[in-house]
C-alpha cells in the first residue's frame, strides 16, 4: 500500500493524503468478511486450490452464520493475514500449488504475530503420514468433509 502526501508549500505540512489500496491483498472467494471487519475475530479463512470446493466451503460456513473468505493457496492466505485479515480459524488443504499446507504451517509458525492462529487441516489423500505442526491444532478432516463436524469446530473457534 502506497500513501502519497500532497502539500501546498514547503512549510505548510501535508494537506491531503491519498492511499493506494489496490495493492492490498484480496480473498479469492468472497463471503461477508470485509477488510474493515477483518481485524475482528470470529471468521474463517479457507485455503483450498479447487475453486468449486473453495466456494462451496465458504458458502456452507456463511449459511451457518459463520463469516468466511477463501484463498487459493498458502501464499495468498499468508498475504491476507499479514495484510490485516485476522481469522479466528484457518482451514487449510494440504496439497495445493504455490505454497501447500505444510509450507503454510511452517511459515505461520515462524511468524511471531500469526503463530497462535488455530489451524484445521483437510486433505483428500489417503496416506499423508505425519501432519504439519500447528501451535493451535484445530483438528484434521478427510475429504469428503464431514460438514456437521466442520461447523462444530468452526463454531468453537469463531464464537
Amino acid at each position: 500500500m502506497e500513501t502519497v502526501l500532497v502539500s501546498s508549500g514547503p512549510w505548510s505540512g501535508p494537506v491531503l493524503a491519498l492511499t493506494d489500496r489496490s495493492s492490498q491483498p484480496k480473498p479469492s472467494a468472497g463471503g461477508t468478511v470485509t477488510p474493515k471487519a477483518a481485524g475482528a475475530r470470529g471468521w474463517v479463512l479457507v485455503v483450498e486450490d479447487e475453486r468449486d470446493a473453495l466456494g462451496a466451503i465458504v458458502e456452507l460456513l456463511e449459511a451457518e452464520g459463520l463469516p468466511a473468505i477463501g484463498a487459493r493457496h498458502g501464499e495468498e492466505a499468508l498475504a491476507l493475514m499479514r495484510g490485516g485479515w485476522t481469522p479466528a480459524l484457518v482451514l487449510v488443504d494440504l496439497k495445493m500449488p504455490v505454497l501447500d499446507g505444510w509450507g503454510f504451517c511452517e511459515q505461520l509458525e515462524a511468524d511471531e504475530e500469526l503463530h497462535d492462529t488455530p489451524v484445521a487441516i483437510f486433505t483428500a489423500s489417503a496416506s499423508i503420514g505425519a501432519l504439519p505442526y500447528r501451535r493451535v491444532d484445530a483438528g484434521f478432516f478427510q475429504k469428503p468433509l464431514d460438514f456437521n463436524r466442520l461447523i462444530k469446530v468452526a463454531t468453537r473457534f469463531c464464537r
